[in-house]
């Protein structure tokens, strides 16, 4: 199993919308995908990163890397597109995949 991992700092102000916009709107739409079989949502609470974010991040299960590999080239760059025309720079990820042994 393959996990793609989202941690995205999230500047204070907006938190709460961002939030709820993950769960209404972005996260429904990365499962459409077909990529993943599940998700999970979770909430940093150490490490600090940045003075004034909330830091958030979300697991998602694939079967394989190619998985991940088609949701990276057919679905990510225009999700990453929606959420930069929505927050700007209010927001800064870091992606990361991991291998569950």
């Amino acid at each position: 199993m393959i996990i793609y991992s989202v941690t995205v700092s999230v500047e204070n102000e907006i938190a709460q919308e961002w939030l709820e916009w993950m769960k209404t709107e972005h996260l429904p739409e990365v499962m459409k995908s077909g990529c993943f079989q599940r998700h999970q949502l979770h909430r940093l609470l150490e490490p600090i990163y940045e003075p004034d974010t909330v830091t958030y991040n979300v697991m998602y299960y694939a079967d394989s890397m190619a998985n991940v590999e088609d949701y990276r080239n057919n679905y990510s760059p225009r999700l990453r597109h929606h959420a930069y025309m929505r927050y700007g720079q209010r927001t800064t990820a870091v992606r990361s995949v991991l291998e569950i042994l």
